[in-house]
């Protein structure tokens, strides 16, 4: 029995999750064989590449693309040069992503470039945090990644960028709680709405369908990444650590679900109602993208995919209450 069916998912359910992760974990590993056969990537000792989105949560089907990021834990001003080595490296990346035959890159590739560890810590909370792309970076990092080359400077990218909200932990060891941390999570899952709706008003009626399944998945997958994330943080009762923290971002967002289902039986229930609804999730966006088009092209089925966002994120803020009721964390949710 999968730890799946051990919260009283059905088998169907559980092979959904499971044949997803199973997927992604494949994919990666070539993906990484690959980068670790190429010629450029060994111009930067100091670099970590992992991948977010769906192969970070490993939840990716044939049809998903890779989203990538690029750190290196030295600062800028250690490289003699950095465009052209970079350059070199990224172009090697995207041909070993058409080779494949992975869906082009989001964006025109875009957000394919180097960061920083330093800047990424320097600038957490500032007005260029965002603007930089390194909030971006530094959340995905922690909610849903996956080394793919430079496990060992991804975690200490890991351990150090937890660390740093942890500045005070030495002081509380017996009584810290991490909303720095939590409050960073929440300004993120607030961002990415406040994205969408601008995003969705600067395209206006150019692509409904495409902008409706946007909206779909920030209320299933993006949900489920940030506030998996808090209810785990939610279980620790006077303090947490930071290798506590590191353990808990190390594992998949469903799979923090599952350590709160078999760690507390009373919110298990709640648990198994959530990944239900993720798993029928995950079934429809197992759809290729003209599939998908099609599906929420017809209003019926839109509203039957929102109905279910709807309850998917109950059943989240159901199990968030169940754990307030003991660890009083949904306060600083709130103020």
């Amino acid at each position: 029995m999968s730890n799946y069916q051990g919260i009283g998912l059905r088998a169907a359910d559980a092979q959904r999750f499971e044949s997803r992760a199973a997927y992604s974990q494949s994919t990666l590993r070539a993906f990484s064989a690959r980068l670790n056969k190429a010629r450029h990537p060994e111009s930067f000792a100091a670099l970590t590449i992992y991948a977010a989105g769906s192969y970070g949560r490993l939840e990716a089907s044939r049809h998903s693309d890779i989203d990538l990021f690029f750190v290196l834990s030295k600062p800028r001003e250690s490289f003699d040069e950095i465009r052209v080595p970079e350059v070199r490296l990224l172009s090697e990346i995207i041909d070993i992503g058409y080779s494949m035959s992975f869906p082009k890159f989001s964006n025109d590739g875009h957000f394919l470039k180097f960061l920083f560890l330093n800047d990424i810590l320097d600038n957490l909370g500032s007005p260029i945090d965002d603007y930089q792309n390194h909030f971006t970076a530094r959340m995905l990092l922690l909610l849903e990644s996956r080394p793919v080359y430079g496990d060992a400077v991804y975690k200490k990218l890991l351990k150090e960028t937890i660390r740093t909200y942890f500045r005070d932990y030495e002081h509380h060891p017996k009584d810290f709680k991490p909303t720095f941390l939590i409050n960073d999570i929440i300004r993120f899952w607030k961002t990415l709405c406040l994205n969408y709706e601008h995003k969705r008003n600067e395209a206006k009626s150019r692509n409904v369908i495409k902008h409706k399944i946007k909206n779909f998945k920030l209320g299933y997958s993006r949900l489920m990444t940030c506030f998996a994330t808090v209810a785990a943080l939610s279980t620790y009762r006077k303090t947490i650590s930071p290798d506590e923290v590191v353990g808990i971002c190390s594992i998949t967002p469903a799979a923090r679900l599952l350590k709160i289902a078999h760690a507390n039986p009373k919110v298990a229930p709640k648990v198994r109602d959530a990944l239900l609804l993720y798993a029928w999730f995950l079934q429809k966006t197992a759809l290729s993208t003209p599939q998908l088009e099609k599906y929420f092209a017809l209003k019926k089925n839109r509203t039957e995919a929102f109905l279910h966002a709807r309850k998917f994120g109950d059943s989240i803020y159901s199990i968030l209450e169940s754990l307030d009721d003991e660890n009083k964390y949904m306060r600083y949710l709130v103020v």
